[in-house]
């Protein structure tokens, strides 16, 4: 659990600071934090110079706080790295140096010229994030604001909405303050017509998953893009920091975030939006970059399928029955449906529901402590699986399985199913998921 008083979470950050944390060698030639600095944004950049000049153009936009706030870009790229990743990191560099403050302080640490890249065998996103975040704590500490501090994650490519520091701040300093949260997101959509439907269908995608799971009443439901991932300096010392992975980590850091939260502490931050890349990219080995690289490349139309709506109808009833589990655990495995039955046996549920038994006291805190185990990790496994039995059904088809069992959003239901090509009403349908989503933004 999180820690539950003013004290203990000041406290749990120093022994995160003192134990775990792992800021950059290189940052020791930053200035001093502001007294006032109360919100740190942290931007890895590998290769990023032609993008990351709008990005940090956009924070200074609609706030008017900006002295409270700072950016991190941790400049990085792994050791012996090719000759154009190393020549951009380089421009990066420059520009930063370069660049007016403009109202909003932006310190560049250099991960990236040589002798200071990073170990190759960590070397990626998650690192640098790390590195960046841990590094944001620290100077939170220095400030004085780790109390009422916060920091957001950021990519290079993405820019923000007007106001996104000071609605931040806002959040952060409130009387009861989240733990964490997630932005309102909307990919940015190119004008390449085939590349345009790619990504519509592709964030239509990771909305129509997370609806699923909220339908099946998930704790894990939630789409957690890194850029999106902002989390008070007492969360990410609890959480133990961010996840080090070549990718995947914001996915891995925000279950462990759903893990020691407590209700209502995660928050969806609808009135400030980030606008997410639609780059095509192998570069990462999973992600949106690399899943249009798929699309584009590899498998054509690739996102007009998905993983089934009765996937999601499956777990619903599951997760709905586990408080009789306390008392007859045997039963998640004798009845209901074939495949969830033997994805459970797999995962040895009944020997896991057996030691819970034996730790909580109440059905209650049985069926609490068993849905964490049931996470955001095993029910993608599991969707997976009664997908790989059971095939993909179409995604408009999908989508509005799910709205009419009780998903959003409703103004979907009358609407026909678009056909291939139909472009203009894909638009219209991720819209208004969109809207369904952040109503505050969209």
């Amino acid at each position: 659990m999180i820690p539950q008083t003013a004290s203990s979470s000041h406290a749990g950050v120093q022994r995160y600071l003192v134990k775990h944390a792992m800021p950059p060698e290189s940052a020791e030639q930053l200035p001093k934090p502001l007294s006032l600095l109360k919100l740190c944004v942290v931007i890895p950049a590998m290769a990023e110079s032609a993008y990351i000049t709008r990005v940090l153009d956009s924070l200074t936009i609609g706030s008017s706080r900006l002295a409270e706030a700072e950016v991190i870009v941790l400049v990085n790229n792994p050791a012996g790295s090719d000759e154009k990743t190393v020549v951009d990191n380089q421009t990066t560099l420059v520009m930063l140096a370069n660049r007016p403050v403009a109202g909003l302080n932006v310190h560049a640490v250099d991960c990236a010229s040589p002798g200071k890249g990073l170990a190759r065998k960590t070397a990626g996103v998650g690192m640098a994030r790390r590195l960046g975040m841990d590094l944001a704590l620290q100077r939170l500490s220095q400030s004085g604001h780790v109390m009422d501090g916060a920091i957001a994650c950021l990519d290079a490519d993405s820019p923000v909405s007007p106001g996104y520091i000071d609605q931040l701040l806002a959040c952060f300093a409130s009387p009861l303050p989240p733990l964490a949260g997630l932005c309102a997101y909307a990919h940015q959509l190119p004008d390449e017509p085939e590349w345009k439907t790619a990504m519509i269908l592709y964030e239509m995608g990771l909305r129509y998953f997370e609806l699923g799971l909220t339908l099946a009443r998930s704790h894990f439901a939630a789409t957690p893009i890194g850029s999106c991932i902002v989390v008070s300096a007492g969360g990410y010392a609890a959480a133990d920091g961010m996840v080090v992975r070549k990718a995947g980590e914001d996915f891995y850091f925000w279950q462990k975030l759903v893990k020691i939260s407590r209700p209502n502490q995660l928050k969806r931050l609808t009135r400030v939006g980030v606008f997410p890349s639609a780059r095509i990219s192998d570069r990462m080995p999973f992600g949106t970059s690399r899943a249009l690289y798929h699309a584009m490349h590899q498998e054509r139309g690739a996102f007009r399928r998905v993983d089934p709506a009765k996937a999601f109808f499956v777990l619903r009833d599951f997760f709905e029955a586990i408080p009789k589990f306390y008392t007859h655990p045997e039963a998640m495995v004798s009845s209901g449906d074939a495949c969830l039955r033997s994805f459970l046996q797999t995962e040895q549920a009944v020997v896991e529901a057996e030691k819970m038994r034996r730790i909580y006291p109440t059905p209650e805190h049985f069926s609490k402590a068993f849905m964490q185990w049931f996470d955001g990790l095993r029910s993608i496994r599991f969707i997976h699986r009664y997908t790989a039995d059971h095939g993909k059904q179409e995604l408009f088809e999908a989508v509005a399985d799910v709205v009419a069992a009780g998903g959003h959003p409703s103004v979907l239901l009358n609407r026909r199913l678009p056909e291939q090509g139909e472009e203009a009403s894909a638009m219209v349908w991720l819209e208004a998921l969109r809207q369904a989503a952040a109503p505050d933004f969209f």
